[in-house]
């Protein structure tokens, strides 16, 4: 019902467009958080109609999309976002990038280790390390030496620190015959803070 009066307010022209389209905005926002992802994302698009050079209503868009399970989608909204911002001389938020990389790699897209590269390269922080290697780890898929040179990549940026992994990459030395570096492997997780093994 609200909706259908915000339609008729837009096609009488009684309010000007940036009004119309904060007016769609809002509940499009309403849709989001009651979790009816169709409505928002076809609100939040209408507002977006409007007013296409609003970075707020594509992260809406982006979120909405990505909450529907339209992933590609929000990704090209979010990387729309990345970019605006970007060429406004603005650092894009770590959120963001968070969201962009999670939208590609649910969406098993290509580009997810690329985008998850920009996020590491913007924010290179342990998250964004352990989780950026990892993706390249699951869509790469590389053989044992290659999955060995990237745990010793996580050891050397501090985020080899989860049992799974260290067990990943004791066993990936052992397998490749180097009792040495595993040895020590172990000897570090068992003396390391943070480690949950």
């Amino acid at each position: 019902a609200a909706a259908a009066a915000v339609d008729a307010i837009a096609a009488s022209s009684y309010l000007d467009a940036g009004r119309v389209s904060q007016l769609y905005s809002t509940l499009g926002k309403k849709a989001l958080q009651a979790k009816q992802y169709a409505q928002a994302d076809a609100l939040i698009s209408k507002a977006a109609a409007l007013q296409p050079n609003s970075v707020e209503l594509l992260m809406l868009q982006g979120d909405a999309r990505l909450a529907s399970g339209r992933k590609a989608e929000a990704l090209a909204a979010y990387q729309q976002v990345i970019k605006a911002r970007t060429a406004a001389g603005q650092k894009p938020e770590e959120e963001l990038y968070k969201r962009a990389v999670q939208a590609a790699y649910d969406a098993r897209l290509p580009t997810a280790p690329d985008i998850a590269l920009q996020w590491v390269s913007a924010y290179p922080n342990a998250e964004s390390w352990r989780n950026s290697i990892a993706i390249y780890r699951n869509t790469a898929k590389p053989d044992l030496e290659g999955t060995v040179d990237l745990l010793r990549l996580m050891r050397a940026a501090g985020t080899l620190n989860r049992a799974a992994d260290l067990n990943l990459y004791v066993t990936a030395l052992v397998e490749q015959s180097n009792f040495i570096e595993a040895q020590n492997a172990v000897g570090q997780a068992q003396t390391a803070p943070g480690v949950d093994a």
